[in-house]
């Protein structure tokens, strides 16, 4: 038997999330945290990532983000907003 890596846990928008790879794209983590963390997958390219440690923003889908275990990470939206 293998051992197994032991896995990176971080959080995007309060959810637990859990990885063995590192650095990730805002994309992948974006996809990976999903509706669980309150993302419409359907508009990833309107969201961007801070990185509440480092207080880094990662703003395009393909940026790769170093992954480390603890990281706490808010995605927030940016795109239209539908108007009453």
């Amino acid at each position: 038997m293998r051992p197994v890596e032991p896995s990176i846990r971080y959080t995007v928008n309060g959810e637990p999330q859990a990885t063995q790879e590192s650095p990730l794209t805002v994309e992948e983590i974006l996809r990976r945290a999903g509706s669980d963390a309150a993302i419409d997958l359907d508009r990833l390219d309107d969201y961007y990532l801070d990185d509440v440690r480092t207080g880094a923003r990662h703003e395009n889908p393909g940026d790769e983000v170093p992954v480390a275990d603890g990281d706490q990470f808010v995605a927030l939206y940016a795109g239209p907003t539908p108007v009453a």
